[in-house]
Parts: C-alpha cells; sequence; structure tokens
C-alpha cells in the first residue's frame, strides 16, 4: 500500500510546483471534507504503515516489515504468530537452532561453519572446540596427539625412519639418531650394539670367526685360535661343543657319556660310541634296556633313573629336589618354582593380522605401507593353549643356567644393558641378550615351546579375539602421560630404559602382561612377510622354513619404539632379527599345549 500525503501537504507541494502567480487560480476553490472519516485511513504511530496492514498502529516497532523478535508473545511482523526461537535464522546463516546452529546470533558459528582450533569456540557446533592436537596439518596420516612432533612438516612423523646426525628427529622418537646407531650392513647389529666393522655384514658380535685369518668377526677383540673352531657355529667351541655338529644351546648331558641330549640317540644311558646296529636312530644302548626297577618305563621309554621305581614319567613331583617324573624340571609347583603362572585360552576363533594397509597394493608392492606384513587379516581357528603371564625373567632364565640347561647371554663390550645380568637388582626385569636359539632351550626345559604368531596374538587380543583393533583396548594410541600407574605402556619417550615385569598395570589384557611395551618378543618359527597369504587358518602354525631375510617373527613393542610400531599386530620387520641375533629390547615367553 502506497503512503498517503495529508491535503495540507498537497497545497504546499502544489504551490512549490506552480509558483505564486498562480495559486490565485485556487484561491477562490474551496476544500470539500473527505467523506471516510474512518481511523484507518491514519498512521498513528507514524512507522509509516496505517491499519489494517500494521497489526497495532499503536507502536511503531509493530508493522509488516519490522523484524519479528522470538518468544516474545509480540507478533511484530504482523504475519499472524509470534515467531519460534527454535525456527529462527536470527544470524542469517542458513541456519536455525533447529537445524543445529548452536548460537543464532553469531553469523560465523553453524554447522557448516569452519573450525579454529584451541580457541574456546565450537564453530562448528559439534560440541566441542577442535583440539589443535588433533588435527592432521601436514596431511602425512599422523596429528600431534598421534605423535607427530612436526605437524606442519609431512616427512616428519612416526612412521619415517630417522636420518641420522641431521639435526632433525624424523620418526618423533624425542632424538636425532646418532650414525652409530644405524645397522648399515643389515647384520642387525650397529656400532653402538658392538659391531666392530658395519661395512662388513660377516662381522658383528654373533658371526662365527675364522680361526687363524686375522680378521674379528665376532667382535670380541681377538681373531679365534684354530684349535678353538666352532664348526656349527652355535657359539660353543668343538672342543666343547657336546653336539659340535649340531647348532643347539642346550648342552647337558643327563647320561655323561660325552654326548649331548640334543644329539644322543640313547639319552639316559651311556652309549658313548653311538652305537645304532639297526639304524634306526635308537642307541643300541638303548634297544636293549629292560625296566630294571619295573616301574613300567625303561631307560628308552624315558625313566630318567631305571634304579628308583619311585622315578619314572608317570610320577608326582615331590618337593626334594629330584626330578620324579623326569621332566627335566625339578620341583615343578614347589616353592621353590620360579617358573611364571600362565593363562589358558581354549580352542577357539581369532583374527590375526590388521587392515592398515591395501591387499591389493601390497601384492603389487610390497614397499607401499609398512604395514603390508600384516595383511591379509585372516581369521584362524587355534587350538588349545596356555601362555605364561609374564616375559621370561633373569632370573628365571639363571636358574636354567644352573640346571645346565642354558647358556650365557650376549656381552657385548661398553653396552651397559648386557653387562646387568646376574645383578640383583635386574633379576626382575625380562630376560633380553639372548637368541632364538637360547629362548627355545628354555622353553624347552620348561616342558613348552615359543609361542606361535597367531597364540601371541591371540593373548594379545584378551577377551575380543574377533574385534579389529590395534591396541590392547582400542585403537587410541597408547601414551605415557602422567605419572606412571598412568601409563598404557613403557614405549618411546616414557622410561627410557626396560623396567621389571608388570611395572604397567595397563599393559595387560586378560592378565597377559606387557604386551604392547617394555621388550619385543621372539616367538616361534621365520619370518616371511607374505606370510598370512597363504597360512593355512585352521592350522596357523610357525612356518618352519627361512625366509629370503633369514629372519625370525618378532611380536609386541618396546620401551625403544614408538607406538605405531608397538600394536598388536606388528611382527618385528624393522628389527631384522635373525635366529642367532640377540638384542637388548628383545625378550619372550613361553607357551604350553593343551
Amino acid at each position: 500500500m502506497h503512503k498517503r500525503f495529508s491535503t495540507s501537504t498537497q497545497r504546499l507541494f502544489l504551490y512549490a510546483v506552480l509558483g505564486s502567480s498562480t495559486l490565485s487560480l485556487f484561491a477562490c476553490v474551496q476544500e470539500k471534507p473527505s467523506l471516510d472519516n474512518s481511523t484507518q485511513d491514519f498512521d498513528s504511530d507514524g512507522d509509516g504503515y496505517q491499519s489494517p496492514e500494521d497489526c497495532n498502529d499503536q507502536e511503531a516497532s509493530i508493522n509488516p516489515f519490522a523484524k519479528d523478535i522470538c518468544g516474545d508473545g509480540i507478533d511484530q511482523d504482523c504475519n499472524g504468530t509470534d515467531l519460534d526461537c527454535q525456527k529462527a535464522d536470527q544470524d542469517k546463516d542458513s541456519f536455525s537452532p533447529a537445524d543445529g546452529d548452536c548460537d543464532d546470533e553469531a553469523f560465523a558459528i553453524n554447522p557448516n561453519a569452519q573450525e579454529i582450533c584451541d580457541d574456546g569456540i565450537d564453530q562448528n557446533c559439534d560440541g566441542v572446540d577442535q583440539l589443535c592436537n588433533a588435527l592432521d596439518l601436514d596431511r602425512d596420516g599422523y596429528t600431534q596427539a598421534q605423535g607427530d612432533c612436526d605437524d606442519s612438516n609431512p616427512l616428519i612423523a612416526p612412521k619415517y625412519l630417522d636420518t641420522c646426525e641431521d639435526g632433525i628427529d624424523q620418526n618423533c622418537d624425542g632424538s636425532d639418531l646418532s650414525c652409530d646407531e644405524i645397522d648399515r650392513d643389515g647384520d642387525s647389529y650397529s656400532i653402538a650394539q658392538g659391531d666392530c666393522n658395519d661395512q662388513n655384514i660377516s662381522i658383528s658380535p654373533i658371526a662365527m670367526d675364522r680361526c687363524g685369518d686375522g680378521i674379528d668377526q665376532n667382535c670380541d677383540g681377538i681373531d679365534q685360535d684354530c684349535a678353538e673352531s666352532d664348526r656349527d657355529g652355535d657359539g660353543i667351541i668343538d672342543r666343547l661343543d657336546l653336539c659340535p655338529n649340531l647348532a643347539t644351546m642346550a648342552e647337558t648331558d643327563r647320561d655323561d657319556d660325552g654326548y649331548g641330549d640334543s644329539c644322543d640317540n640313547c639319552i639316559n644311558l651311556s652309549n658313548a660310541d653311538q652305537s645304532d646296529l639297526d639304524g634306526n636312530g635308537i642307541g643300541d644302548a638303548c634297544e636293549i634296556q629292560m625296566d630294571e626297577d619295573q616301574d613300567g618305563f625303561s631307560v628308552a621309554q624315558g625313566d630318567c633313573n631305571d634304579q628308583s621305581p619311585e622315578v619314572s614319567p608317570r610320577q608326582m613331583e615331590i618337593c626334594d629336589g629330584i626330578d620324579q617324573n623326569c621332566n627335566q624340571y625339578v620341583d615343578e609347583f614347589c616353592p621353590n618354582d620360579l617358573r611364571s603362572t600362565v593363562v589358558e585360552f581354549s580352542a577357539g576363533p581369532s583374527l590375526l593380522g590388521s587392515t592398515q594397509a591395501d591387499v591389493n597394493t601390497c601384492r603389487s608392492n610390497s614397499d607401499s605401507s609398512e604395514n603390508c606384513d600384516e595383511v591379509p587379516q585372516q581369521t584362524v581357528r587355534l587350538s588349545a593353549f596356555a601362555i605364561e603371564s609374564t616375559e621370561v625373567t633373569q632370573r628365571q632364565y639363571q636358574a636354567c643356567i644352573d640346571a645346565n640347561r642354558c647358556t650365557q647371554p650376549l656381552r657385548v663390550a661398553n653396552i651397559e644393558s648386557s653387562q646387568r645380568f646376574g645383578q640383583a637388582q635386574y633379576a626382575n626385569y625380562p630376560m633380553t641378550w639372548i637368541n632364538q636359539i637360547q629362548a627355545e632351550s628354555y622353553c624347552q626345559w620348561l616342558g613348552a615351546r615359543l609361542p606361535t604368531e597367531a597364540e601371541w596374538e591371540r593373548a594379545a587380543r584378551g577377551n575380543q579375539p574377533l574385534v579389529d583393533r590395534q591396541y590392547l583396548q582400542g585403537n587410541q594410541l597408547p601414551s605415557c602421560n602422567g605419572n606412571q600407574a598412568q601409563w598404557d605402556a613403557n614405549l618411546s619417550n616414557c622410561a627410557g630404559d626396560l623396567l621389571a615385569v608388570k611395572s604397567i598395570a595397563r599393559d595387560q589384557t586378560g592378565g597377559v602382561f606387557d604386551l604392547i611395551g617394555n621388550a619385543h618378543e621372539i616367538v616361534a618359527g621365520w619370518y616371511t612377510p607374505d606370510y598370512y597369504g597363504r597360512i593355512n587358518t585352521d592350522r596357523p602354525e610357525a612356518l618352519n622354513q627361512q625366509g629370503e631375510r633369514d629372519q625370525v617373527p618378532i611380536r609386541g613393542g618396546s620401551y625403544r619404539e614408538a607406538p605405531v610400531f608397538s600394536t598388536i599386530t606388528y611382527r618385528g620387520f624393522r628389527l631384522l632379527m635373525g635366529r642367532r641375533t640377540a638384542l637388548g629390547h628383545v625378550g619372550f615367553r613361553c607357551a604350553y599345549d593343551r
């Protein structure tokens, strides 16, 4: 409706247009009063609008073009209703509270707004202010919360290898890598780990020294005398080796005939010439042996004392320092039994591997992801087994040495951690600086074995064996924030060294401790990166043929590793551990058939 002018206003308008000379033409014209004296023709409140368009002509703030104030019970814009605050878009940002706008008076706050991190304002109305350390600003796959120590540089993240002594911490482990820590020749040992020639793969602390060649292959400071040769390369010189042609650390000789149990064809009875007339692998001394004590077992059948009917494989163990049941472990379940408690696992399905890499991409390029050896993820079926609740400790391993069933750990000059064995303050620390052969010998002494990769991962999955996750409790990156009682695990930038077993209460599931941190763990068999693609899912046994790398699998994390390399599916590809390699941050635990 157009705005109407009053009659007096019309006269002034005409006067201005026509001028005073023409005004006389209208002087005789008499004004006629309006025929409609209704109040509807008047703008009483002076807001430029008249009734009925103006629904309240006594209030200038109420008219058809006024802004309705929501929820005040007044219809300011005369549309017949008071505006509902939930449906109002008062800041004109295209979102009302009903549409999710959490502040309808601020144009820059709505569900479609760009969040500004750590400013105390929830711009995108998701309920929280975005934390800057939760953003992957450089798009390298890691946020600050996930361990990226420089989120402005896509070449710095936990997944990268550190370039030594360049002043940059590429892998975010808290320090720039020393060049002495790099294994340049790929023999699993760096200069810092005792390699006296890191340009030659045949020279390292575990290499077999060739006698009389003037070269110190095993880095012990001397060239071996040829009279001290070691034909089988097990670290025991031939003149002391009870099985000189068989690489074994188990050097017991229970019948004292000069042949170690590992290569003796008649273990429980002296057979010094190893005679075996029928060539069946059982020495003549055993085959002709009778059951002298009439306890149902001959020496050939495992009776370790055929002069005493109280000693045989069927006997119960008595706490008297005698091995009544002939299992070679004396006084099991007695107060002096140092073995760890075990956690039982029933037969059933479990996941093996991760979904952290694309299977097809990995098949065409195994270097496309550092998780390629963890795919494809498989559902395997396991038989019942039991696994030790903790990693084997130094005190436990010492007992095996005392029983002449285990050999001494590796000691490397100038590496303090390799000199700790036998010191009382480290008795309850994980047993490290031993290799896979030595770990097998210890487990065999217990009547046990090393766990398979599938069994170790089943234990790490706890009571949720079919739930896909990276860590014990889920996919949240473990941390060591706060005091030690609040740590998730002993990983890099935490203690900076090994701790006693069970020191971190949160690093456990189902009573199995230290799975993610403290020390990596040797498991059974050989490593190959494509194993999961061809594993027998109904019988996921350890791989019995060595792969192209001559590497063994290592599970779990350690105090030296970033969380990203301490998952429940990590297989140890970075460590390049060989069967005879021993390192200061790698231990083991044993498993039992059930």
